[in-house]
């Protein structure tokens, strides 16, 4: 079944909401950013059931639902045509956002946008000789071997999905980050939730908020990962 394409304020509208990653309502939605989610914008956007609109008072109140988050990532790939005359929404959202996300995950600009350059072998120096001998370890103990090769966001992403399957009875069934982080060794928790950022943009994974916060344990507040200024706690993996 073909996609139904999206105006540009529909897709303006979407990208506003992941970069709150919280509800918001029509009329916060005008004071930050000149816009409103109305009348036949919103009707669609709602049947197509990518944002989640509620009357709270006398506003409506929105946001990205699952299957949203998964368009945004769609319409960035497949890269977003802006007309020649636009009010610059995207851009108001976005700038802000930006060092928010870099400070979130210690990224840097570069990381985001530069090149790598390779780097031009240096040559060997050879080791000066020595009648010196060798000094040898004290007869009580050996060194032990320790292991500097870092483990990068790849292999971390096999681990997680390697941890869920074995925690999910079903694809693309809800499994909680608190019983996948214990089957992940001793990595420490900031490249972890670096992969798992990077995951939200591969299609057959999401990556949500508990909606009944009062559920939460202590284990489920630790165990979460901070995706645009809000705390995830459950993963599903294999979804179509």
């Amino acid at each position: 079944m073909t996609e139904k394409g999206l105006s540009y304020p529909q897709i303006t509208a979407l990208v506003v909401l992941m970069v709150e990653g919280k509800k918001i309502s029509n009329p916060e939605l005008d004071a930050t950013y000149g816009i409103t989610i109305d009348g036949a914008d919103r009707k669609t956007l709602n049947q197509l059931r990518l944002v989640d609109s509620r009357k709270e008072g006398r506003a409506y109140v929105h946001a990205l639902t699952d299957s949203g988050w998964a368009r945004v990532a769609r319409e960035l790939d497949a890269g977003i045509k802006i007309p020649s005359r636009t009010s610059g929404v995207m851009l108001k959202a976005l700038l802000p956002w930006l060092p928010r996300y870099m400070k979130q995950t210690g990224l840097r600009l570069s990381d985001l946008f530069g090149t790598a350059q390779p780097t031009a072998p240096q040559p060997e120096t050879p080791e000066p000789e020595t009648s010196q001998p060798e000094a040898s370890l004290p007869e009580t103990g050996t060194a032990p071997e320790v292991s500097l090769t870092p483990v990068s966001a790849e292999e971390i992403q096999t681990l997680i999905r390697t941890a869920y399957s074995k925690l999910a009875s079903a694809p693309a069934e809800w499994v909680r980050l608190r019983d996948v982080r214990p089957l992940l060794g001793d990595l420490p928790k900031a490249d972890v939730d670096q992969a798992l950022i990077q995951m939200i943009h591969q299609d057959d994974v999401r990556i949500i908020a508990e909606v009944n916060q009062k559920t939460l344990t202590p284990d489920d507040r630790v165990a979460a990962v901070r995706i645009g200024d809000q705390d995830k706690h459950l993963i599903a993996i294999g979804l179509r």
